[in-house]
This record gives structure tokens, C-alpha cells and sequence, in this order.
């Protein structure tokens, strides 16, 4: 089977870069001249019973199905159902890397964490890169306006201490310490009731991105992966009928995901945590074992092996 498959999305911290470094070795271990660097497509559609890919500056590469994994701005996406207005969500994010060696120890252990407050928050958890530590962070804030939709801007630093101002010494030293700072706008776009038309399909932030409170995005897009490729196998002969059972199988799933963790900018920013007292009893009700397994049970006992299709 012929699969074009067009991936546009940016990588913004070293640790998803790995795994697209480990991806892309083993794509190619099985296939030598399957990726093809500095091509811009423009779009996909379906032709006499063939996907085409249609690039920039005229010309197309056909296959059996073309894969649109191009990011929250999908060219491919907008050629099959046209534009989706983005919706700046009140919030803004920063992003950065900082070596363990030049934080305090309690940085040093291998725990994810979640500080929050009245308006931001700041999820902090351990990678590493050539046998370096690292903790990598992300943090939102209110704000009331944010122009660009930007994974790579660059962020400065007296911007993010002035966005966390007040904060605990241990959270201003991840920004200090970092190697490098990138600052986004938090959009949203209306969900999509199908992703797939005729051979063309989608996958990833091309048909659902969201919001980052859930940590959810990478996952849902592997899922997303290894259910299309279990439908291709399982319909070899039928690509329409195994887009249409993909479609099946995800779209109720993530646009759930995908309300869901917008939903959670409410609950990280809370005026309650603006004193000790009600902050403490907010945390024991919205952090309880009960309400953690009410929030996450449905999210991580799903599989994507063995859901039906």
C-alpha cells in the first residue's frame, strides 16, 4: 500500500524531538527513501480512485491514501473541509529545558509536577538527552490578548518572570535556568465530526488540537496512528471503508479528550487558590485519589491495540 504522508508539525521541546528522531530511523530502516525533507503541500484530494498529494508550485505524489499530519494549521484539513478560525483561549504558554545540575536538589527527582494557582499554572517532569538530566516545564498564564499561534517563538525571560512574579524561588529558577524559552498563544478550533474524505484522512493537531491541560496531544496523535494503521491492515482493498471505520473508532474520543482538557483551565486557575485556607480545601477536593480517577481513569485505560474498529 501507497501511504503520502505529510507531517508539518513543530517540535518544541528536545524530548518530543527524540521521539521523532526514533520515528523517523525506523521509518526509513523500512523504507530508505520513505521521508522526503523541504516539501510544502498546498492540499489533498482523491482522483479516479487515487489520493493526491498536491504541493507547492504545481505537481502531486499519489499513493493508495494520503495522511494529513500537518498540525493545527493543515493545509490538507482546510482542503478537504475548508477554514478553521482559531479561538485565542485567554491563556498563553511558556515552554523550556533547564540542566538538573543548576537547580536545587528537590528538581533532582524523578516525580512529574503540577504547581498551581489563581492564574497560571506550571507542569514540571524529568527528561533527559545524551545521558544529561533535564526538567522540562510548561507553564500558562492568563492573558488577555495573544496575536501569534506559535509553537517557536522565542520568549523572553524578564517577560516570564514578570508573568510569574510572586511565584516560589524553586519555579522563577526553572525560567532563570533555561536553555532556551518559547512563549505561545493557547488557541482552540471548533471540533471536527469527520476527519476523513474519500483516500484523505487526518491524524494529530491536523483534525484535533487542544489545549495542553491534560497532556494529552502526542498521545492522542499515536493513537491515532496505530488505529488508521489497524484499520489500512484490517481493509487493504477498501481504503474508504477504512477511513470510515477509523473515523469511527476516534472522533468521539478525542473531540471528548479535547473539551476535556479545556475544561481543566478552570480548574488549575481558581480564584480559591488565592489564600491558604481555601486553596488547601479546593486541592484536597479537585486532587483527591477520587477525583484524579474520575479525571484521567477514562483517558488511560484506553488502548489502542485492541479497541474495537
Amino acid at each position: 500500500m501507497e501511504i503520502a504522508a505529510l507531517s508539518g508539525s513543530v517540535f518544541s521541546g528536545r524530548q518530543q524531538a527524540e521521539l521523532q528522531r526514533v520515528l523517523y530511523e525506523n521509518v526509513i530502516r523500512l523504507k530508505s527513501d520513505a521521508v522526503h525533507f523541504g516539501v510544502r503541500s498546498i492540499g489533498a484530494e482523491t482522483v479516479n480512485g487515487r489520493a493526491r498529494l498536491l504541493l507547492d508550485g504545481g505537481g502531486a505524489v499519489e499513493g493508495d491514501v494520503v495522511v494529513g499530519c500537518d498540525g493545527a494549521h493543515s493545509r490538507v484539513r482546510q482542503s478537504l473541509f475548508g477554514p478553521a478560525p482559531a479561538r485565542y483561549t485567554g491563556a498563553n504558554a511558556w515552554r523550556g529545558l533547564a540542566p538538573m545540575s543548576k537547580l536545587k536538589p528537590q528538581h533532582r527527582q524523578p516525580l512529574a509536577s503540577t504547581w498551581i494557582g489563581p492564574t497560571a499554572h506550571v507542569t514540571t517532569y524529568p527528561v533527559q538527552r545524551n545521558g544529561e538530566q533535564f526538567v522540562s516545564f510548561s507553564a500558562q498564564v492568563d492573558s488577555p490578548d495573544w496575536q501569534t499561534e506559535s509553537w517557536s517563538e522565542r520568549g523572553e525571560l524578564s517577560d516570564a518572570l514578570k508573568d510569574f512574579d510572586g511565584w516560589h524561588q524553586d519555579i522563577l529558577d526553572l525560567f532563570i535556568e533555561s536553555e532556551n524559552l518559547f512563549r505561545w498563544g493557547l488557541f482552540v478550533r471548533d471540533p471536527l465530526d469527520t476527519w476523513s474524505k474519500d483516500r484523505v484522512t487526518l491524524v494529530g493537531d491536523a483534525c484535533h488540537s487542544m489545549t495542553p491541560y491534560l497532556g494529552m496531544g502526542v498521545n492522542m496523535t499515536i493513537e491515532d496512528a496505530y488505529v488508521l494503521a489497524r484499520c489500512l491492515e484490517a481493509s487493504p482493498d477498501d481504503i474508504e471503508a477504512a477511513l470510515k471505520r477509523y473515523d469511527a473508532a476516534r472522533v468521539e474520543r478525542t473531540n471528548k479528550t479535547k473539551a476535556s482538557s479545556l475544561a481543566m483551565l478552570g480548574i488549575f486557575h481558581s480564584p480559591e487558590l488565592e489564600k491558604i485556607d481555601t486553596a488547601r480545601q479546593y486541592i484536597q477536593k479537585e486532587w483527591s485519589p477520587d477525583a484524579v480517577r474520575e479525571r484521567y481513569e477514562w483517558l488511560i485505560t484506553y488502548d489502542a491495540t485492541t479497541v474495537e474498529i
